[in-house]
């Protein structure tokens, strides 16, 4: 009997194997300098969702990193259609690292990229990646009700 299914067990043995190598190596291919993004469009212009973003963090400087660490909000010398801002968690101890560009028309997008566990910089983890789909699901829960929500402007998650 197994003879008869054998070529049947191969061929589903095989295209699953090539959905997993696909599902794997996907996110290499992927468009763009942060492929590991959580994205949002916000349903505004670029300008002004950076401007939201610094009177929020000028209302609220425990958002601001800790000068100890050296980073500042600032264009991507890579990519300078990605500009980088940085938000500091002080009661979990934690640097989360977004990016801002221009989207459609009168939209932008936003993009949650790595969360830095302390102050040592150097200890990046990326959504989607180093972190699980539980991780990376509380840290965006986390982004959206303390940051995001706060700015006062639509958005949805991409």
């Amino acid at each position: 009997m197994f003879k008869k299914y054998r070529k049947v067990f191969i061929t589903i043995f095989l295209l699953g194997l090539l959905l997993f190598i696909l599902k794997t190596i996907a996110p290499f291919f992927y468009s763009g300098a942060y492929p590991f993004s959580a994205i949002y469009e916000i349903e505004v212009k670029e300008s002004l969702l950076k401007q939201k973003i610094k009177e929020f963090k000028e209302d609220n400087p425990s958002y601001n990193t800790p000068e100890q660490c050296e980073l500042t909000d600032h264009t991507d010398q890579s990519y300078n259609n990605f500009f980088i801002i940085y938000f500091y968690y002080k009661k979990e101890n934690k640097i989360v690292r977004i990016w801002v560009c221009s989207g459609n028309k009168n939209k932008s997008e936003l993009g949650v990229v790595a969360i830095n566990n302390g102050l040592d910089i150097g200890n990046w983890k990326r959504l989607n990646r180093d972190l699980d789909e539980d991780e990376t699901q509380k840290e965006l829960s986390l982004f959206e009700n303390r940051i995001l929500k706060q700015l006062g402007l639509p958005y949805k998650k991409e």
